[in-house]
């Protein structure tokens, strides 16, 4: 993917805003988890039909209930060819997720735990699709990257002491949506809200 040095910056400042309050902290409980996700648009009149990817989510636990997490995903969305806005859509869309969260351990009954997600992140968006004008030409479609939010429900199963498998179920809103624009001048707004699942292992050191 390329991406602006504009785009650059900014995940490098979220990346260092996120970071900043772990780095002060005493040496606490740490988790890495890293899992498939699977992307499903709550939009019948959107771009997308469905999408796959993965993330990486680091966490830092404040105490034995909040936990401050950092994650970095990638996700690639099959784009509809039946979009009714949009004529002759076609192609994929890929997106590269950054963001924060606090977690909430819910319920906590070993081997058996719940947490309770709250999130933001900043969506790094590299388009593929395209369109064809009134004259048969195909093309391209630029969407500007753009925020959501998100909040999810992730139940775990500690296998050892160390390592665990989780299944979540997540909500991400997309307040504003981003622009869409050809040659021609801007389309409609795309929609990223959606529901996330996610299947995957963690580690705790």
């Amino acid at each position: 993917m390329k991406y602006s040095g504009k785009s650059w910056v900014i995940m490098g400042s979220l990346c260092a805003v996120l970071l900043a309050p772990a780095a002060a902290l005493a040496a606490g409980r740490q988790e890495v988890s890293s899992g498939a996700l699977f992307f499903i648009p709550d939009d019948k009149n959107g771009l997308f039909s469905n999408g796959v990817g993965g993330e990486v989510q680091y966490r830092y636990w404040l105490n034995d209930d909040w936990a401050v997490a950092l994650s970095v995903g990638a996700l690639r969305l099959n784009v509809k060819e039946d979009d009714s806005l949009i004529n002759g859509s076609a192609g994929r869309v890929d997106i590269l997720p950054v963001g924060g969260s606090i977690l909430y351990d819910f319920i906590d009954y070993a081997p058996f735990r719940v947490l309770l997600e709250g999130g933001v992140r900043y969506c790094f968006i590299n388009s593929k699709a395209t369109m064809v004008d009134v004259i048969g030409r195909r093309l391209d479609l630029e969407i500007a990257n753009g925020f959501t939010l998100l909040v999810g429900l992730d139940a775990e199963y500690a296998l050892t002491k160390r390592v665990s498998v989780f299944g979540d179920a997540r909500y991400q809103w997309d307040p504003q949506g981003e622009s869409i624009n050809t040659i021609y001048g801007p389309q409609r707004d795309n929609q990223l809200t959606s529901l996330l699942f996610r299947l995957g292992a963690s580690v705790n050191f």
